[in-house]
């Protein structure tokens, strides 16, 4: 009998397709630098504030005083009895020890607007025999001893903030005719001594 006819071999199944490579996910864009901050700018410099001092030849110089005005603040270019007038800077902050003493030219002292000032020292204006008047500044606490002995002030104008005096303050101011007292004065009492030979 005749053989039988080999089975045909199975077709090979296809092979798998590959599955695809997963595209790379896209990096992260970097984040943009921060801008620099700009640098601030300089706060410019306060212009000085000059204390005045004019001569008694009309001549006037220009001083920055800043703090107390003592007589080395202007002595090395202003002869103390050559001066006229003085216009006080707000800069300043106390008027020293014998600073305007035996200024006898003197006739005019004046406190900027918004003057700074607390005090006035001993023999600060003592025998200024031309200063007829002065407007303290509504600042000054304390007014030393002898601070107008012996000047030619007139009448004076005491502030309420003064708090205190010293000695001897108006003596030999054989010219003063008033003293007024602000209303609301912080003074509790005044020495005896005050008014000494006025």
């Amino acid at each position: 009998p005749p053989e039988p006819e080999p089975e045909p071999e199975p077709e090979p199944e296809p092979a798998p397709e590959p599955e695809p490579a997963p595209e790379p996910e896209p990096e992260p864009e970097p984040a943009p630098e921060p801008e620099p901050e700009p640098e601030p700018e300089p706060e410019p410099e306060p212009e000085p504030q000059y204390t005045s001092f004019t001569h008694i030849n009309g001549t006037t110089e220009l001083i920055n005083i800043i703090g107390p005005l003592n007589e080395t603040s202007y002595s090395s270019t202003i002869n103390k009895t050559d001066i006229l007038s003085v216009i006080v800077a707000i800069t300043v902050t106390s008027i020293g020890q014998s600073v305007f003493q035996s200024a006898t030219s003197l006739t005019s002292v004046t406190f900027e607007e918004g003057s700074q000032l607390t005090s006035i020292g001993q023999q600060a204006f003592q025998y200024a025999t031309s200063l007829t008047s002065i407007t303290l500044p509504s600042s000054v606490t304390s007014i030393g001893s002898g601070a107008f002995r012996g000047s030619g002030l007139t009448s004076i104008n005491i502030p309420a903030s003064v708090t205190s005096f010293g000695d001897y303050v108006f003596r030999e101011t054989s010219s003063l005719i008033s003293v007024t007292f602000e209303e609301g004065s912080q003074l509790t009492s005044i020495k005896s001594s005050m008014f000494y030979d006025a």
